[in-house]
């Protein structure tokens, strides 16, 4: 595969044929290395499914952490993820959890490892799939964006630059607007 990205839609391609073969029904979903965000960006997960009542289109969106770096373990979330596509609105309940165990992930069902047969067909996959072109992006790390340390949160306007500093009870209410009519965006 020539990029991350190819090489994830050919391994979702490949995972997803294996959860149709255990009766599921997955829908077609984009995948991508991205921080995965929980309430207010706090979350540690390492994968995240959008399900498509979220997205404009309709069609689920997937992300996966990219801290993860081996293979196999990218595609052990990417099938946690799948699982969560195709069983919309059950959250880690037992919709989820039976696929889930069937497809071979084992327990806790919010943090979903490999059971040691899986592992071993995801490395086989991951072989298949031939090299992944990605390398370890370490969040928090020198170079990276730096965390808001204050309780006032910085919004900016992107077309003009305008700045205004806010706190969380009224970004609740709503965006405010830059003087040129444009929302201002929460830069993180």
């Amino acid at each position: 595969m020539s990029t991350r990205e190819a090489w994830l839609l050919g391994a979702a391609a490949s995972l997803s044929g294996t959860l149709r073969e255990l009766g599921a029904e997955v829908p077609p979903v984009r995948v991508s290395f991205g921080f995965p965000k929980g309430s207010h960006g706090r979350s540690r997960a390492i994968g995240q499914c959008w399900q498509g009542v979220a997205v404009a289109d309709g069609v689920p969106a997937i992300f996966i952490s990219p801290e993860l770096a081996d293979p196999a373990r990218i595609l052990d979330v990417l099938l946690h993820e799948l699982v969560h596509a195709a069983t919309p609105g059950c959250g880690h309940r037992k919709g989820f959890s039976t696929l889930a165990r069937a497809a071979g992930l084992v327990k806790p069902w919010t943090a979903t490892k490999a059971s040691p047969e899986l592992a071993t067909r995801l490395t086989a996959l991951a072989e298949q799939l031939g090299p992944l072109d990605h390398s370890r992006v370490a969040q928090g790390a020198p170079g990276g964006p730096k965390k808001q340390s204050t309780r006032m949160l910085k919004l900016s306007c992107a077309s003009c630059g305008y700045t205004v500093r806010t706190t969380r009870k009224w970004i609740e209410v709503g965006y405010p607007s830059c003087p040129d009519g444009d929302t201002m965006e929460w830069e993180v």
